[in-house]
């Protein structure tokens, strides 16, 4: 598996709102641009029952994973998208 998206990608799309969350069938959906998928979460729990390190971990992990970021390209534009979606709408951190 190749990280397509990394922790800090998420966590910069977390605190600029870009990468939020919403309910589906009490399952907990991530939202980035046009695309969503479900993580790895407990039924019924909302965003608001983890900590940010654990949504990071969380994100991080679904969309890293098979078949989002598979090795097939068509298998892995999901993942693509959502990584590029991230990268076109944040400047990078200026160095101090």
């Amino acid at each position: 598996m190749t990280e397509r998206i990394s922790k800090q990608l998420i966590n910069q799309g977390l605190d600029t709102g870009l990468i939020t969350f919403r309910m589906e069938e009490d399952n907990l959906v991530v939202q980035i641009g046009e695309g969503w998928f479900y993580i790895n979460s407990e039924h019924g729990k909302t965003e608001k029952d983890y900590t940010e390190k654990q949504l990071i971990d969380m994100i991080h992990e679904a969309v890293n994973d098979e078949p989002i970021n598979d090795e097939n390209e068509d298998d892995a534009s999901e993942c693509l998208y959502y990584r590029y979606y991230l990268e076109e709408r944040l400047t990078p951190e200026e160095e101090s």
